[in-house]
C-alpha cells in the first residue's frame, strides 16, 4: 500500500470515527457516587469465600476514581452479593487412571441497588467463573492449590463486579 492511499485511510478513518457511536464506558462515576459493600453471604460449606470475594471487591473500587466506599447504611448505592454455589470437582484425569487437576467453580447472585429510590439497578444471578488447577497425591498439598484457585476466582469475579457497575453509567 503506497503512503498516499495509507494517508488517505487514516485521513478518512479519522473523519468517520467520532460519529460511529463509539465512546468509553464508565470513565465518570455518577455525582455524589459514594456505595456500600456488606459482606457477601455465603450458602457454601467453603468457609471465608464470602470475606475473600468482598475484600477483593472493596479493593478494586478503592482503585476506582470517583467512587467512594462508605459503611453500611450510609451509600447512595448498595452492592450486595451472595456466593450460592462452589464446586471443585475432576477436571483431568491421567493415563494411569489418576486424577492429575480439579476444576473450581463459583456461582455467585449479584445486584446493585439504589438507595435513594429504592430500585433495583441491576442484577446478575448467574455470575460465575472457573479455575483448573493440579492436584496430586498430597492432601495439603492439594488444599493449598484449592485455595489458589479460590483466590484467583476471586480477582476474577472483583474485577467483573467493578467493570459492571462502571458499565452501568
Amino acid at each position: 500500500m503506497s503512503a498516499r492511499v495509507w494517508m488517505m485511510f487514516l485521513v478518512g478513518w479519522a473523519l468517520l470515527s467520532p460519529g460511529c457511536g463509539y465512546r468509553l464506558q464508565g470513565a465518570t462515576a455518577p455525582s455524589g457516587a459514594t456505595i456500600e459493600v456488606p459482606v457477601f453471604e455465603n450458602r457454601t460449606v467453603e468457609t471465608g469465600i464470602e470475606a475473600l470475594i468482598t475484600e477483593l471487591f472493596l479493593a478494586e473500587m478503592r482503585k476506582t476514581p470517583g467512587w467512594k466506599i462508605v459503611p453500611p447504611g450510609e451509600g447512595r448505592y448498595a452492592l450486595k452479593g451472595t456466593v450460592i454455589k462452589f464446586i471443585a470437582e475432576p477436571h483431568f484425569v491421567s493415563s494411569r487412571r489418576l486424577e492429575a487437576e480439579r476444576r473450581a467453580t463459583l456461582i455467585m447472585e449479584v445486584r446493585l441497588l439504589d438507595r435513594s429510590t429504592n430500585q433495583e439497578i441491576w442484577r446478575d444471578r448467574d455470575l460465575r467463573t472457573f479455575v483448573d488447577y493440579p492436584v496430586g497425591p498430597d492432601i495439603l498439598v492439594n488444599e493449598r492449590q484449592k485455595q489458589g484457585a479460590i483466590a484467583r476466582i476471586a480477582e476474577i469475579l472483583a474485577s467483573r463486579i467493578r467493570e459492571h457497575i462502571q458499565d452501568t453509567w
